[in-house]
């Protein structure tokens, strides 16, 4: 039950960050993983998010209504659509970042020393990066 609880907490938390900026959570999501330094293509956008190409296209497409984000042509092939960010989208990621960033209330219970035992417990965890 615990779990569910911790898991909702942080599933409303997305959802707000989301609301601060005006986007639904699939948009969120792009906009978190967006890089301004190196702006991916649709394709990228699509296997980032899991998704298929239609979909990613309406995900880039409220992104781009937000004012967030624009499509523009990639430099080394016309047909290839990169997104980057606007200066708009930057701020916007920042602010939803710092806002994902506050841990959730169950988490602010914890010490210090079980807040560190838990992310060296939660690293084992994580998949080897490749």
């Amino acid at each position: 039950m615990a779990a569910l609880m911790f898991s909702d907490e942080v599933h409303g938390r997305f959802h707000q960050a989301a609301d601060e900026v005006n986007l639904g959570p699939g948009p969120l999501k792009a906009l978190l993983d967006l890089d301004a330094a190196d702006p991916p293509s649709m394709g990228r956008v699509a296997e980032s998010m899991r998704c298929d190409a239609s979909w990613a296209t309406s995900i880039v497409d409220a992104l781009e209504s937000a004012g967030y984000a624009e499509r523009r042509t990639s430099p080394t092939d016309r047909r290839v659509k990169l997104i980057a960010l606007t200066p708009s989208g930057i701020e916007a990621q920042a602010r939803a970042t710092a806002s994902l960033s506050v841990p959730v209330e169950p988490l602010q219970r914890l010490s210090a020393d079980e807040a560190r035992t838990l992310r060296a417990l939660l690293a084992k965890l994580a998949p080897d990066p490749q």
